[in-house]
């Protein structure tokens, strides 16, 4: 294989980022919106010395690493999740916050002045007690009841507006737990790349000229669940991961001491030279015979981006056509035969592109 550096190839930006289960193959999270990308193998090399002046015989590798670093411009949930290896629940518990006006309370509370809140309460996160509290206009500890969803205010007046702050749940909030042994999650990670080129541009122009993929079977995020929570910037998605060791083995296959931490793939998008090229022409722009003789039309196509760049077209995807046969002939492979003296055209078309172009045809006596 040759290893000449001569493809004009240019990477930048990531497409889009998936971090699959090791074991289901389930899609856990996916990013399209990564701003910061990096990729970096490191090795330590244990140098041996020996012989006179002590110069270095070898150098032993080990310490093999393979780390991702990403920042994703949203923000994610999941994305938080993985880094702490938690699992998303539903039922989430909130804090809350509503106004509401006090009216007279009536049952166990006659005689009291009472407000009501809206949602369901229930214990705040964390509760020792599991009491079901609220706190009116932030400083004032009530009790809620869970059936009622009453509170009473001491001192309050029938019709005055106060805030409770309570919690409450509902199936729409999502949750999870940051245990304080928490173990980041594996799983497999695929990041894609574009790649482009300038070859047959010219000047500075590119194209898109297929992709870099960067597949690590077995990655582990590094726990880096960094919230920056600035007045003036947006809350980003650390994904920061280190690449292990995978052993994988086929049946029948001896156990390798040389584990898999990640591959590199390049993929170039097939092209024909359709797909580069805006128009078809003719050499000289057309031929001139004596009567009996014949002569091949020269078609080449150009880009409009690099017109001193001609491309040779096959001639089996194009069709040639006289104006007159009784002048000249044309056969598909573009050779002309004079058959009498005066002037024709021969048409030259690609039906895919829809590309045309004439060549004038003279015949002398």
């Amino acid at each position: 294989m040759s290893c000449q550096n001569n493809e004009n190839l240019y990477a930048q930006g990531i497409y889009d980022f998936n971090f699959y289960d090791l074991t289901t193959d389930e899609l856990l999270f996916q990013s399209r919106t990564i701003t910061e990308g990096n990729i970096a193998t490191s090795v330590n090399l244990n140098e041996i010395r020996g012989g006179i002046g002590n110069a270095i015989q070898i150098q032993i590798p080990s310490d093999a690493s393979l780390t991702v670093t990403m920042t994703a411009a949203n923000f994610s949930l999941e994305g938080l999740a993985l880094n702490t290896g938690s699992t998303i629940m539903p039922n989430g518990t909130y804090y809350l916050r509503e106004q509401t006006t006090l009216v007279a309370g009536t049952g166990e509370n006659a005689e009291k002045v009472v407000g009501k809140v809206l949602s369901t309460p229930v214990a705040p996160i964390g509760s020792v007690t599991g009491d079901i509290i609220g706190y009116v206009d932030c400083t004032t500890k009530v009790t809620i009841d869970p059936e009622t969803k009453e509170f009473v205010v001491e001192g309050g007046e029938v019709g005055d507006t106060v805030c409770i702050e309570y919690y409450t749940q509902t199936a729409s909030a999502e949750i999870f737990r940051i245990g304080s042994n928490f173990a980041p999650k594996i799983g497999r990670a695929v990041l894609r790349t574009p790649l482009y080129t300038t070859n047959g541009q010219g000047g500075s122009g590119s194209i898109l000229a297929g992709e870099l993929q960067i597949v690590i079977p077995k990655a582990q995020l590094n726990g880096d669940l960094n919230l920056d929570l600035s007045q003036s910037a947006n809350a980003t998605t650390v994904l920061n991961m280190t690449a292990l060791a995978d052993y994988e083995t086929k049946p029948g296959e001896c156990p390798t001491n040389d584990g898999t931490l990640g591959y590199i793939i390049k993929i170039i998008n097939e092209t024909t030279v359709w797909d580069r090229i805006d128009r078809i022409v003719v050499l000289g722009g057309g031929i001139s015979l004596a009567n009996g003789e014949t002569e091949t039309i020269v078609v080449k196509g150009i880009s409009d981006s690099n017109p001193n760049l001609l491309e040779n077209v096959p001639y089996d995807e194009l069709t040639f056509t006289s104006g007159s046969d009784a002048i000249a002939t044309v056969d598909a492979t573009g050779l002309v035969t004079a058959k009498s003296q005066g002037d024709t055209e021969i048409t030259i078309k690609n039906e895919e592109k829809n590309f045309t172009v004439t060549c004038d045809v003279e015949v002398t006596p």
